[in-house]
């Protein structure tokens, strides 16, 4: 069951998704790209024990310096070889989308897995006729967790970023995001890890388990 920690417009007039973590369980591929960027790049550096979700011009600079551009190009080379294979939805993700499909409202994508590759993953799954829009890194300026790309999805559609937009994601970049743009938060988090509900240190307004969680929501407007 969902975790409903505040008050929030019920139906909204729109929905934003962070991609990986959220719609399709992509996590263990990214970092297994990671690691292969690093033993290939910068093998003498100390690996941290979890990527952070900027985007890779906002964090490869930081990490590997200098050697920046070179770890870009081997990360994207490792991944534009493998992800369509190793791409998987989150269990109740194709249903959650086929019964938002259905709402009168907006569906969007925001993620800062580089533009390009979210929306061939997208297309992959044959989910690109759910959104109205889709914008990865580099499409903006700039990435998460800046608000401006919300306010780019947002335009089109003439809607506002505010508590009646809801922003789904699952790290403290997609919660950053939503906190300053002020959007609805929804925490996604692994219903296995509930022990480290703490860590998240943007504030939420539900933490929730599972696309079926959301689904709930919407369905039985327990909120």
């Amino acid at each position: 069951m969902p975790y409903i920690i505040n008050h929030f417009p019920n139906p909204p007039k729109a929905i934003i998704f962070d991609w990986d973590g959220v719609l399709v369980q992509t996590t263990d591929f990214i970092n297994q790209a990671f690691i292969y960027t690093h033993e290939t790049v910068a093998p003498h550096l100390t690996r941290p024990e979890k990527i952070p979700g900027l985007s890779l011009r906002d964090y490869f600079p930081d990490f590997f310096g200098v050697n920046a551009q070179e770890a870009e190009r081997v990360f994207y080379d490792y991944v534009e070889k493998n992800h369509l294979s190793a791409l998987k939805p989150t269990p109740g993700a194709p249903d959650l989308l086929r019964f938002l499909g259905d709402q009168p409202y907006p569906l969007y994508i925001l993620s800062n897995k580089r533009g390009e590759l979210l929306r061939k993953e997208v297309d992959y799954l044959s989910w690109t006729g759910y959104f109205s829009r889709v914008i990865g890194s580099g499409d903006c300026v700039e990435d998460k967790p800046s608000i401006l790309p919300v306010r780019i999805l947002l335009e089109s559609a003439h809607i506002s970023a505010s508590k009646d937009v809801w922003f789904v994601g699952d790290g403290s970049v997609d919660m950053e995001c939503a906190t300053k743009s002020g959007c609805t938060a929804l925490w996604m988090h692994p219903d296995d890890e509930k022990e480290t509900l703490n860590s998240v240190v943007f504030p939420v307004d539900a933490i929730i388990f599972s696309c079926q969680d959301l689904q709930s929501i919407v369905i039985h407007n327990k909120l």
